[in-house]
């Protein structure tokens, strides 16, 4: 193993996840590793203590290719499972903490109040004008039982 890296990349999957709160985690190795050499480089690498290490070997699946008749096999990978001492964490498989969200609903918003720059002056002219228009609408239902168009 001189020259080539020992641990590829950790495993983040929904499994991987829940096998955390066990102090287990899970990382694709190099095919050619050991125990002994992925031990030592989880414990080198994150400065955790080493429990136990178990491997497995994911065995590439031969497909069919859709466009031609032909063959192929998907990459074997070899993952580890360590277990490491109570207490110590990985910082890579930790979640960020969810901030609090405040959640609005419909009965907590207050109706908004119009704001206007000459709220004096259009709120007078919008009241005269609202009274106006109430007298005509009263002028032309009056109009209208009589018989009389204008």
């Amino acid at each position: 193993m001189i020259g080539r890296a020992v641990i590829l990349k950790p495993v983040v999957n929904e499994k991987s996840m829940n096998l955390i709160k066990l102090n287990m985690y899970t990382f694709e190795v190099d095919s050619d590793a050991n125990k002994d050499q992925i031990k030592k480089a989880v414990e080198g690498k994150f400065n955790v203590t080493v429990k136990a290490v178990k491997t497995l070997n994911k065995k590439g699946k031969v497909k069919m290719q859709r466009t031609r008749r032909a063959h192929y096999t998907t990459t074997t990978i070899k993952r580890a499972l360590v277990e490491v001492k109570k207490g110590d964490r990985i910082a890579i498989f930790e979640a960020p903490k969810e901030e609090s969200v405040e959640v609005t609903t419909a009965d907590n918003i207050e109706p908004k109040k119009e704001v206007n720059v000459n709220s004096k002056v259009k709120s007078k002219n919008m009241q005269e004008d609202k009274k106006e228009i109430a007298a005509k609408k009263q002028i032309a239902k009056a109009s209208k039982k009589k018989g009389e168009v204008k």
